[in-house]
């Protein structure tokens, strides 16, 4: 079984012409005569991908997350290009975000090598490291420094990537004669230890100069006492004791193992232990509202009255089609006169009139004669047309002067049809009146409803949505005793009121949760609450406690007390880059979802990421689950024009509160709402539109000039400035 290699070749030139790329199939030869020259053929490489992305930094990660991932096994990843000091190359950079274990010697040998064949090896930055079970090494671009560096290390790789089958270190290193032919990978079987049998003591003296501490128990019936400091120490990433001081007593008694004091109740504070640095890659906007919609549950199907408040907003389930013609019978558009359209001008007798009503009858009219109607009244059998009332006049009238009794028809050229709406001309029997997927937005559509009969309609279930602050720092800014003074370091709640209004903004009436201050005890308490009670939460929103402060306890509380599963916990993009997205299974107590889970997102802090985050990411997921098509979910993008000059964000796409407004051109300008700190919810003033800005590196230059056309995500009314 061979191990499974990628070739990642990074180029914008090879990107635009991949016939220009010599370093691929350079390492492709190479591995062929490697997997040739083994003695072994059923343990050797085998190229399964190959790709050339450009010099962008989000496209060498989609690139290594997706390799990198179980379905794809791929146990070796090997990037060329981008390594050296120009502006462009990147690669380093990119890689090191996601590798979560460096392998410094894998570089510290490259490098040795190089540097025996140029000095200008020098200037190489390559990185190499663990994503997840795969091995990256960053290669330089060009076809020999590509080989030269990966020979430097190929002839002890097998090892390395033998061990990424392994949780522990003791089978590995229990036999140190390591070879190329170690183990396979796949491989239950492994040659490279024997386990212990009764007639061999693990800790025999042959054994005793490389045991590393297995938790091994040695018995050393010394005459003195000494510390051995093993300098062969080799941390494994297992659960062995590697503490090597071991303490040879006279007392002959054997080994005394001592119970450890907690490093917490020593008075070691458990902040510095936190992490240093986030284990969640770095995901591109777009590849993290995919996770979210792909998680996004099929919304649920109910029935509802066209006189319910909730129709407005919903979207229907199922296609509406007219029960019956509209209107049902020969209508008069306007008030006027029933004519025969052959007659044509000239003073006629009135015969009787006809009048809108419920109770309105069948009559007819012959020619030389005419009838009075109404607008919408039904028009007389016999009549073909109406002529207005305007082109008419009272020639003479019947008995005390109420009624007309002869009129003059004045109007030329009438044709038949002409002011009459003819049966099913507004809406035919059987027509389609509204497709499923169709969303209720204003009244005029429930009119259309009630002018065909319809009284209830199936839509689909509006999600039902919990919303919550964390913090101790905040202050609940809706308090019985309310006054504007502040305790040092208390702040306004001001994240739940942004989020509920937007969320109402867009039609969904969301549930205050409160604020739940940091604790984990309380948070996992409320959390689980608002997840398996009552409410039946089809989403719960939080904001706070996501990033790397020792007080941001909602990552781990969905982890390890909710079971929940954290899709990613950060983004590429500015403001926003903690946001978290977490799906849970939930319990409820009606049983509503019970066989699906809960959308759970866990926003940053900082009012104005919040909503940012809440704009691009939330509110497509809700959409979605209340049954939008796939080009409806996200915000209306359109193209303006800057109104000043933009500074692009070196790494990530920017995400800056404007106002667009109409010019006296009739253009669409974008003009920024002031500081854009992600702290500061005063950026949303008078805002209309999140103005998306590519980063530097995505551009190629840092600033986008006054004048340049760029793109928006409409969330407001947009008129003139």
């Amino acid at each position: 079984m061979a191990f499974k290699v990628g070739i990642l070749v990074v180029s914008d030139t090879c990107s635009k012409d991949p016939s220009q790329d010599q370093t691929g199939p350079a390492l492709i030869s190479y591995f062929d005569n490697l997997s040739k020259e083994s003695k072994r053929q059923d343990h050797n490489y085998e190229v399964s991908k190959t790709a050339i992305v450009a010099d962008v930094a989000s496209e060498i990660q989609r690139v290594l997350i997706n390799w990198s991932s179980d379905s794809e096994d791929i146990r070796l990843i090997l990037t060329c290009g981008g390594t050296g000091f120009t502006k462009h190359d990147i690669t380093p950079e990119a890689v090191s975000e996601l590798i979560t274990r460096p392998a410094p010697g894998i570089v510290h040998a490259m490098l040795t090598e190089s540097l025996r064949k140029t000095p200008y090896a020098i200037m190489a930055r390559p990185v190499a490291g663990v994503i997840g079970k795969t091995l990256v090494i960053t290669l330089p671009g060009s076809p020999r420094g590509a080989k030269e560096n990966f020979g430097a290390v190929s002839s002890t790789l097998c090892h390395a990537l033998a061990q990424l089958e392994h949780t522990g270190g003791r089978e590995l290193h229990m036999k140190m004669n390591r070879t190329l032919h170690d183990t396979e990978p796949g491989s239950s079987e492994s040659k490279l230890g024997e386990k212990c049998n009764s007639d061999k003591r693990c800790g025999s003296d042959q054994d005793q100069d490389h045991n590393n501490n297995h938790n091994h128990k040695h018995e050393h019936n010394h005459e003195h006492n000494h510390d051995h400091n093993n300098e062969h120490n080799h941390d494994h990433n297992n659960e062995h004791n590697h503490d090597h001081s071991h303490s040879h007593n006279h007392n002959h008694h054997g080994l005394v193992k001592h119970t450890l004091i907690n490093q917490t109740e020593s008075g070691v504070p458990s902040v510095v232990k936190r992490p240093r640095k986030s284990p969640y890659p770095m995901l591109e906007i777009e590849d993290a509202l995919q996770i979210v919609l792909e998680n996004t549950l099929k919304p649920e199907v109910t029935t509802i009255s066209i006189e319910d408040p909730e129709l407005i907003g919903s979207i229907l389930s199922k296609p509406i089609f007219s029960p019956m013609d509209v209107p049902n019978f020969p209508a008069s558009i306007v008030d006027g006169y029933a004519v025969v359209s052959t007659d044509g001008p000239g003073v006629y007798p009135l015969d009787f009139a006809s009048c809108a009503s419920a109770h309105s009858e069948k009559r007819s009219v012959e020619s030389g004669l005419i009838a009075r109607v109404t607008t919408g009244a039904p028009v007389p059998a016999g009549a073909d047309a109406v002529v207005m009332v305007e082109e008419t006049e009272v020639v003479s009238t019947q008995e005390g002067g109420k009624e007309e009794d002869r009129v003059l028809i004045k109007a030329q050229n009438v044709k038949p049809g002409d002011n009459i709406r003819k049966p099913g001309s507004d809406l035919s029997k059987g027509a389609e009146i509204f497709a499923a997927g169709h969303q209720i937005t204003n009244g005029g559509e429930i009119g259309l409803l009630a002018s065909v009969g319809i009284r209830e309609v199936s839509v689909y279930q509006k999600p039902r949505i919990g919303v919550l602050s964390t913090g101790d720092e905040l202050r609940n800014y809706s308090d019985t005793v309310l006054d504007t003074s502040l305790s040092y370091g208390e702040v306004f709640d001001s994240n739940r009121p942004s989020l509920i209004s937007l969320l109402r903004q867009f039609g969904f009436k969301p549930i205050d949760l409160d604020i739940v201050r940091d604790n984990e005890g309380q948070l996992e308490e409320t959390l689980d609450a608002a997840i398996n009670g009552k409410l039946g939460l089809d989403y719960l929103i939080t904001s706070g406690g996501v990033s790397m402060g020792e007080k941001d306890y909602i990552k781990p509380v969905i982890q390890q007390k909710l079971n929940g599963k954290i899709h990613f916990g950060r983004i590429r993009m500015k403001p926003g880059k903690p946001t978290t997205f977490a799906t849970v299974k939930r319990n409820s107590e009606d049983g509503s979802n019970a066989n699906g889970h809960l959308n759970f997102f866990a926003l940053p802090g900082n009012p104005a990421s919040a909503c940012v985050a809440m704009l691009l990411l939330v509110i497509p997921s809700l959409r979605k689950f209340q049954g939008l098509s796939e080009k409806s979910l996200q915000l209306t993008h359109i193209s303006v024009r800057l109104a000043e000059p933009m500074k692009l964000d070196a790494t990530r796409v920017e995400y800056p509160r404007v106002q667009v407004f109409v010019d006296e051109n009739g253009d669409l300008v974008a003009k920024s709402t002031g500081m854009q700190r992600s702290s500061r919810i005063g950026s949303f003033k008078n805002a209309n539109a999140l103005l998306r800005l590519p980063s530097e590196a995505e551009l190629h230059k840092s600033v986008l000039e006054q004048g340049e056309r760029a793109t928006v995500l409409v969330f407001g009314h947009i008129g003139p400035l």
